[in-house]
C-alpha cells in the first residue's frame, strides 16, 4: 500500500512536474509512448516550443484554449484533437477562468523534459 502512495506521490504534486502554466501527471511511460494528462491554470500558457525527437496528439478534455502551431491559432474545446508533428513549433494558452485540461500521448525515439526546444516562453525559462 505504501508503495502505491509512492508511487503516484512521483506522478503528481511533486516539484518536477508543476510548472509557472500549471502540472501535469505522468499515465504511462514506456519504451513506444509516454501518456500524460496536462492541467494549465487559468490565464497560463505553455512556451512556443518544439521536439527533435517526438511528435504529439492532445485531447481537449476541459476548458478553452487558444492553440498554435507553426504561426497559426485557432481556438479550441473539450472533445478538440490536435496532432503535433515532430519538429512543428506549438504552444496553448488557457483563456478560460477554469483549469484547461488535456491529455498528451508522445510517440519516437524519445520522451525527456530536455526534447524541448523553447522559442518564446512568457516565464523566462530557455
Amino acid at each position: 500500500d505504501s508503495q502505491v502512495k509512492d508511487e503516484l506521490k512521483a506522478h503528481y504534486g511533486t516539484p518536477e512536474n508543476v510548472r509557472p502554466w500549471g502540472e501535469y501527471r505522468i499515465l504511462h511511460n514506456d519504451e513506444n509512448c509516454k501518456v500524460k494528462k496536462i492541467i494549465v491554470n487559468p490565464g497560463g500558457k505553455l512556451s512556443y516550443q518544439y521536439h527533435h525527437k517526438r511528435n504529439e496528439v492532445w485531447t481537449i478534455t476541459e476548458g478553452t484554449g487558444q492553440f498554435t502551431l507553426d504561426g497559426i491559432h485557432t481556438i479550441c474545446s473539450a472533445g478538440d484533437t490536435l496532432i503535433i508533428p515532430r519538429l512543428a513549433k506549438h504552444m496553448i494558452e488557457n483563456l478560460s477562468s477554469v483549469p484547461l485540461t488535456f491529455i498528451e500521448v508522445q510517440r519516437g525515439t524519445y520522451f525527456g523534459e530536455d526534447d524541448i526546444v523553447r522559442i518564446d516562453d512568457i516565464y523566462g525559462r530557455s
